[in-house]
């Protein structure tokens, strides 16, 4: 045999082992490959809908606690119905801060059909200056009660109550006001 024909039979020869090699151990490989690559893909989309359930119960999460501390906020704006003292003591504070003089009475107040809480009543009696019963009422309305103010009537404080030892503190043109209130309560 000439050089030429085993040269030729040679190349013959590793073109077929190397097709072999191909077909035996390359294709499975890249079949092995392309399969993985696709369980690969799956597993990408499966976290990538595990992150957004995760995402949508940290947001379920965040509004059950914005939720939870606004009905712990709005708990606190009942009063307790058979112990005020939370109530009355606001009140008190904030005459004593403005240097109002107050009393403060309980009160039965007509139940309205259109109530839908329990509430209980008071009569206010204030006297001082105008402008801290204004204050004085200003601090009312934002209270941190419910509270509805009733038949309020304002008077300046005559002569005669002046010298009586209760408003002796105070100077002509104070005011003395009577104040009925409805705060709700659980």
């Amino acid at each position: 045999m000439n050089v030429k024909k085993q040269i030729i039979l040679f190349l013959g020869i590793c073109i077929v082992i190397s097709l072999t090699l191909i077909f035996v151990f390359l294709l499975p490989l890249f079949s092995e490959i392309k399969n993985d690559s696709l369980e690969l893909v799956g597993i990408k989309k499966e976290l990538t809908m595990i992150n957004e359930k995760t995402k949508g119960i940290n947001d379920i999460k965040k509004t059950c606690n914005a939720i939870d501390y606004n009905l712990e906020k709005s708990e606190n704006l009942f009063v307790n119905l058979e112990i005020p003292v939370s109530l009355i003591e606001f009140l008190e504070n904030s005459a004593d801060n403005l240097n109002l003089l107050s009393k403060i009475s309980p009160v039965f107040l007509k139940e309205v059909k259109d109530d839908i809480w329990d509430f209980v009543g008071f009569r206010l009696t204030i006297a001082g200056p105008y402008d801290g019963l204004m204050r004085f009422l200003v601090k009312i309305e934002s209270a941190p009660f419910l509270i509805e103010a009733q038949d309020l009537s304002i008077r300046i404080l005559t002569d005669s109550e002046l010298s009586a030892e209760d408003y002796k503190q105070f100077d002509s043109g104070d005011v003395l006001a009577s104040l009925t209130i409805k705060s709700f309560g659980k």
